[in-house]
């Protein structure tokens, strides 16, 4: 029992109370008949004396008996014969009802809750399961003669009990106490004076019980309303609140209907426990007053309840009692008297015995007779037990015991044993000897022989034995004590294979046992459980067997215990359609095949298993459907094949497609196969669009979401204009290993209006229907389904539905089943990403919405489709590429404000006009608003407006353009990606509602040239154009060296190449070199210079050629979907810088390069003329740049050890605004103008004077403070350079001051006049200068390099008279020349 409905001492007090036998006669019978009851059963609610009953014990003091109870019992009942005593506990067992399940937590090994099982309180079907003390003789006051009438009944009772002792009934003892009765009828005076003589024979042995059988005038009974104290129900002793009384037919209500077996109890519960209760016999008189109706006792009235009280008290108090005590008295003297001469000869035949008789072979040989000393002193222990004196009852039993021991008599052992350890138990609940009942058990399971004990043992039904007596009591002493697990092992001893009912009882009780101890056994609950849900089936119990697999199956589940729930689904399949129970049975052979909970383990089926369990559930299903034809139903849903609800895919407001042109291609826009890693860089240039719209960026960036998937924001709600398609894509896989075939796969919707209120109107959305396809084994299939809403509202998708079979090649397998289809759903239920913000939802699991399947539905809005014209597959790296594109306005409504993202400007370039440019070798444009390009490298938008005409375009209206591609100079994959915005012109429309286009094309790169570039500053300066009669204008310059190769050694690719100012081609692998030197000029800071320079060669160049030039200058920032972290600066106005700072800026500045280098080339690809170009941006001075294909190994830098204790470096204010001092050596330029040769007469002269001038210029905006000086003598170092040989001439004496200082002005030029003389001819060196500048008089001195190489040849002036021949014969060769 789960839990008993009483307690354990209740139980054995009831099992244990006086039986009384009643004999009534045919008129006493046939009297009671008349309230649809016989006497006894009139009797039976009244089982328990409304007085205290006391008792005596043998010495004399009174005990009180608690809960004291008498059965009656008719004397005539036999016990059923074994086949009907199978057949009644069979009955008892379905036809009992089911308790109400409670939810009980079963608490894991390691303290947390691990399961909620939903178990039975009780099991009433097992609680189903006495000798006669007294016998009381009813006899009817009305007979002719009462006298005769109750000797013939005190004969046949004698009879019984003398004549037949080895038959039924059974007798406590020889002398009973013999009670009469006289039944009459109180409005019979004549039947009153029969009392009289009875009185006086019996005196106190007799008694009488009016009984109010008057019949109303109208013929009928009285009604069962007037009975006001009658009990309609009994209980068992004191039972625990909230228990369910046992029914009697004196209730009110008639007996229950079994709801779980459809079978009406005609076995009520109020007789007591062993015994089978009898129907009510059909009686044949013709008295009206008799009926089988379920109204009972219609004839009793208050008084004739209070009459029969009154003789169950006089009966128990007057009688009964004093009976007992008096056996007690006797029986103990007898016991007392004897027991001594009894132990004497005991043990003088134990020690004559000899060796010990094999107890298996005479286990019941021993025969006591009825006045044997062992058998009364048995009988002494029953009766104190049996009316609550249970210390006496147990020293009573003990010493039987030890007698049939000794006499090996092993039954009575066993039994006297049993009662001794319940005696103790009765009086000591806690300190008992459990080891007996082991003994007890031990000893009728393999010491006495089952087919003998009929002969000797009194019970209710030859197939129940002693063992399942022992077997009941022992186990609720146990439970009682908390010893469930050595309740279990008993039960469990108790299985055997002659009874699968009893077995099942008993495996149940096990496990019932298993999970209400002290450390739950969930495992072996289940494991018991399933024993007895089998042994139920095989005993036909199919609803027992139903419910113990289902309790069963609480444990199993999600264990991933695949063997197991099969088999529990499968037999639970079966049980449920056997009892024609088809919605339940459909439930488990669903879950049988359904693979929704299975999908993280293995299947363990074979593929014989699987076609047998898929074609029993397809079979079910369709009964089910066919019997749910006529009403309205959905669908039943089913996870075959699993449907994976997070990755479905929902495409929103695709571009209508325009009419297939030769030429002509759609862009990509939005597909289902697209990479969820390129969302965050669609996202980033929607971000961009959008700012550029408003003008400010926006804190809440919702994207507009046109492919939703579980990598993407779903918090709110996608929408899509009426009549534009939406598609769902969801993933399918077949985890059987049989082939499946899906038709007529349709979506399931839910419409909603403006005013959200459903509407089940099919018109409201169109949809496509697929096909169909087979499913392999172990397969996956991708579904894509369209529908197209045609009204204004919302949709809600919640699945989609098909019809299943199996694959026509499966079923011809099998000729004798037919095909069967039945139509099922399965659900899409998805949920966003994990929260894990606030505390509460890093404690709980909480998910964010997704709105993917819900989706609004617009009023109509523009739909543009973007095309082009021959998108090339493959380039070469570097090289210009041009394609036609077209805008075409497909929606109904007019379009406004068309923008275009590009994620790369770089290298792609959109424009309606083609790009011109000036073909002048210099130009200069200024004002340049589309780049913003000046000084400092800015970054580029991606952002480019198209002009619409009208600011419009019309709903069918085309627009065209061109799209410039310029291939990167590294091979390998260039993707092409263009996000197009526009909106609708309706000013009444959301602007927020916007709608995008997509277009993403990946183009091959071949590789073509390779370019390095090696830049240095050059110490000369070039001289301008003169502004005064004193001063030139000079700029310094760089020197650029190029080093181009050609790498073309991939086939299809560029064969030769054709460079800008190279007359001959460069074949695969040749190489050339080019130096150049670069002016540099002074701008302004909006202003671009542009030069080109043409050498031998011309070559046409593309229009836009300078615009990817242009934009090689400038910075491209990443992208990124998120605004970047707010600067504290941003909005802090700084003070105006110091003249430290300006100067710091303009040293800095005059450093850079800040130049595009960029080679042209021509070349061809089989037929195709190809023209490119390389451009590079020179920031700084390098040793060498190239242009190579790892653009990530460019501007690699060594970095310093990693140092774990970090170095203090003291940095100074002016270390952090201005260059480090050895970067301000090159700030000034110096060149020396200075005549070649001198022609000098020293003899009418000793000293010649060379004068020269040397040019200083300023190549920073900073103004400097300078000192030179000049020095005759050779310098070691980088100084002077050795430019002659053997030497220059030391002797040049210079003239006036040798130190000048002076102030050189942003980016100007001075010029210093030097004077020397020399004594005598030859070669003099203009000797060395050194030049170090400041900023002011506070700054520290730098030293500027100065590599000069100059020299002088000064030679001797001849005469006049051969000056004038010289020069005379010179002019005559110049003549001829």
């Amino acid at each position: 029992m789960a839990h008993c409905s009483q307690t354990a001492q209740e139980f054995i007090r009831n099992a244990f109370a006086p039986q009384i036998a009643i004999l009534c006669s045919e008129d006493a019978d046939t009297l009671s008949l008349k309230n649809n009851l016989r006497f006894v059963e009139l009797l039976q609610p009244f089982s328990s004396p409304k007085s205290e009953v006391r008792i005596s014990d043998p010495s004399g003091t009174l005990v009180t008996i608690k809960n004291f109870k008498i059965y009656f019992e008719d004397m005539n009942r036999r016990p059923p014969q074994p086949t009907l005593g199978k057949k009644i506990l069979s009955e008892a067992v379905a036809s009992s009802s089911w308790d109400q399940e409670i939810s009980k937590p079963i608490v894991s090994w390691t303290g947390g809750i691990s399961t909620n099982l939903t178990l039975q309180t009780s099991t009433p079907w097992f609680e189903e399961w006495r000798e006669n003390i007294s016998s009381v003789a009813v006899i009817s006051a009305g007979s002719e003669n009462p006298m005769d009438q109750l000797n013939r009944l005190s004969q046949y009772q004698h009879q019984q009990q003398h004549q037949n002792p080895t038959h039924f009934p059974k007798w406590f003892s020889p002398n009973i106490l013999k009670y009469y009765l006289l039944l009459h009828d109180i409005d019979d005076v004549e039947a009153t004076n029969n009392l009289i003589p009875l009185y006086l024979i019996h005196g106190r042995g007799c008694s009488n019980v009016d009984i109010l059988l008057r019949e109303t005038s109208s013929g009928t009974a009285t009604p069962r309303e007037n009975v006001v104290d009658l009990p309609s129900r009994v209980t068992e002793g004191e039972s625990s609140e909230g228990s369910e009384p046992i029914a009697h037919p004196l209730s009110p209500v008639a007996p229950p209907l079994d709801e779980n077996n459809g079978i009406i109890d005609q076995f009520p519960t109020d007789v007591p426990l062993l015994v089978n209760r009898q129907s009510l016999p059909v009686s044949n008189t013709n008295n009206s007053s008799f009926s089988m109706s379920n109204t009972y006792c219609p004839c009793l009235n208050p008084s004739d309840v209070e009459n029969i009280k009154t003789f169950v008290d006089e009966f128990c108090l007057q009688a009964l009692i004093p009976y007992v005590e008096r056996q007690i008295r006797y029986l103990n003297d007898v016991v007392t008297n004897r027991s001594r001469s009894k132990s004497l000869l005991s043990a003088t035949r134990r020690w004559l015995g000899g060796s010990k008789v094999n107890a298996s072979n005479n286990a019941n040989s021993v025969v006591y007779s009825q006045e044997a000393t062992e058998l009364q002193t048995r009988r002494l222990g029953d009766l104190c037990f049996m009316f609550g004196l249970y210390e006496q009852a147990y020293n009573a039993y003990y010493t039987a015991k030890n007698d049939f021991k000794s006499d090996q008599a092993w039954l009575y052992f066993a039994g006297a044993q049993e009662m001794a350890a319940l005696s103790s138990f009765m009086q000591n609940q806690q300190d008992f000897p459990k080891r007996y009942f082991e003994g007890s058990l031990h000893t009728y399971l393999n010491v006495c022989k089952l087919e003998k004990i009929w002969e000797y043992i009194n019970i209710i039904s030859m197939f129940i034995t002693l063992q399942f007596v022992l077997t009941l009591l022992c186990t609720e002493v146990l439970k009682s004590c908390q010893e469930y697990g050595e309740s279990a092992m008993i039960f469990i001893k108790m299985t055997s294979e002659e009874s699968d009912l009893l077995s099942a009882l008993m495996l149940e009780q096990a496990a019932h046992c298993f999970i209400n101890s002290k450390r739950p056994l969930p495992r072996k609950y289940a494991f018991h459980m399933t024993l007895a849900g089998h042994r139920y089936s095989k005993a036909g119990q199919k609803a027992h067997s139903l419910r113990s697999y289902k309790q069963a199956f609480q444990v199993y589940f999600g264990r991933g215990w695949i063997l197991a729930e099969d088999h529990i689904h499968y037999t639970m399949g079966k049980q449920a359609f056997q009892l024609k129970l088809n919605q339940e049975s459909l439930e488990a052979t669903t879950r049988l095949i359904d693979q929704g909970a299975k999908k993280s383990s293995s299947t363990q089926q074979s593929p014989t298993q699987q076609l047998a369990y898929m074609r029993e559930f397809l079979n079910i299903l369709d009964k089910c459907l066919k019997e749910q034809k006529n009403t309205k139903q959905d669908l039943i849903s089913l996870n075959i094949p699993l449907l994976n609800s997070q990755n479905t895919k929902v495409l929103i407001g695709n571009p209508i497609p325009s009419p297939k042109e030769n030429d002509w291609c759609s862009c990509s826009h939005v597909n289902f196969s697209d990479e969820d890693f390129r969302e965050k860089r669609w996202f980033a240039l929607e971000r961009e669009l959008i700012t550029a719209v408003r003008g400010h960026p926006s804190m809440i960036f919702k994207p507009n979401l046109q492919r939703l998937t579980s990598g993407t924001p779903n918090t709110y709600s996608p929408f899509v204009p009426v009549k534009e398609r939406i598609s769902v894509q969801v993933h399918l896989m077949n985890p059987l290993l049989v082939s499946l075939t899906l038709s007529s796969i349709r979506p399931l919707y839910s419409f909603f209006d403006e005013q959200e209120s459903e509407i089940e109107d099919d018109s409201c959305v169109m949809y496509d229907i697929v096909p169909g396809f087979n499913m392999p084994p172990d397969s996956e299939q991708v579904v894509a389904i369209d529908l197209w809403p045609q009204r204004i509202g919302r949709i809600h998708i919640k699945g989609i539905a098909y019809k299943i079979s199996l694959t026509p090649d499966v079923i011809l397998a099998n000729e004798s089943c037919t095909p069967v289809t039945v139509e099922v759903k399965q659900d899409i239920e998805v949920k966003g990403p994990r929260l894990n913000n606030t505390l509460q939802e890093r404690s709980n699991v909480v998910y964010a919405r997704d709105e993917r399947l819900n989706i609004k539905v617009l009023p109509s809005l523009p739909n543009l489709s973007v095309e082009l014209e021959n998108p090339p597959p493959v380039l070469s790296c570097g090289e210009i590429q041009h394609i036609n594109i077209r805008f075409r306005n497909s929606g109904p409504v007019p379009l406004t404000k068309l923008l275009v993202a590009i994620s790369d400007p770089q290298h792609i370039y959109l424009t309606l006009e083609e790009s011109k440019f000036s073909e002048h070798n210099l130009g200069e444009i200024r004002e340049y608003k589309h780049l913003k390009a000046n000084k400092n490298r800015d970054t580029v938008t991606r952002i480019t407006s198209i002009p619409l005409p009208n600011g419009i375009l019309g709903a069918g209206e085309t627009l065209s353009g061109h799209l410039w591609l310029h291939a990167p100079s590294n091979p390998g994959a260039f993707d092409v990606e263009l996000l197009f915005y526009y909106h609708s012109s309706d000013e009444k429309q959301d602007k927020d509602r916007y709608r995008l286009v997509r277009h993403l094309s990946s183009i091959y790169l071949y590789p073509s040239i390779n370019v390095n570039v090696k830049s240095c500053r050059s110490s000369s300066l070039i001289c301008g154009e003169r502004h005064s009669s004193s001063s030139l204008s000079h700029r310094h310059s760089s020197n650029l060296v190029f080093h181009i190769t050609n790498k073309c050694e991939i086939e299809n690719s560029i064969g030769k190449v054709e460079l800008l100012g190279k007359t001959n081609a460069l074949e695969v692998g040749q190489s050339c070199q080019w130096c150049v030197e670069c002016g540099h000029v002074q701008k302004t800071k909006d202003e671009v210079i542009l030069t080109c320079m043409p050498f031998r060669q011309k070559m046409s160049l593309p229009g836009c050629w300078w615009e990817f030039t242009l934009r090689e200058r400038l910075m491209l920032p990443d992208l990124s979907p998120d605004l970047p972290p707010p600067n504290p600066a941003a909005s802090y106005d700084p003070p105006p810088p110091t003249q430290n700072q300006i100067d710091g800026k303009s040293l800095k500045e005059s450093l850079e390069l800040d130049i595009v280098a960029t080679v042209h080339w021509r070349g061809r690809r089989g037929e195709e003329v190809l023209v490119g170009q390389h451009s590079m941006y020179l920031a700084e001075y390098v040793e060498e740049k190239e242009d190579n294909w790892d653009v990530g190994l460019q501007n690699i830098e060594d970095h310093p050890p990693i140092r774990i204790i970090k170095e203090e470096e003291e940095n100074t204010i002016e270390d952090l605004v201005f260059p480090p001092l050895s970067d301000q050596q090159n700030l000034v330029k110096v060149m020396l103008e200075y005549p070649k040769e001198i022609s000098h007469n020293f003899k009418d002269s000793s000293l010649c004077r060379v004068k020269f001038q040397v040019h200083f210029y300023n190549s920073s905006a900073c103004t400097l403070m300078a000192e030179v000086e000049f020095s005759s003598k050779m310098q070691t170092g980088g100084g002077q350079v050795q430019m002659f040989s053997p030497e220059a001439s030391m002797n040049l004496l210079s003239v006036g001051a040798s130190t000048r200082k002076f102030t050189l002005d942003g980016f100007q030029s001075k010029t210093l006049s030097v004077h020397s003389i020399v004594t005598a001819p030859g070669t003099y060196s203009l000797g060395a200068l050194s030049l170090k500048v400041r900023r002011n008089a506070e700054s520290e001195w730098v030293p500027q390099v100065c590599k000069i190489q100059s020299g002088v040849v000064v030679r001797t002036e001849s005469s006049s008279v051969m000056n004038r021949y010289l020069s005379s014969e010179l002019a005559i060769l110049q003549g001829f020349s």
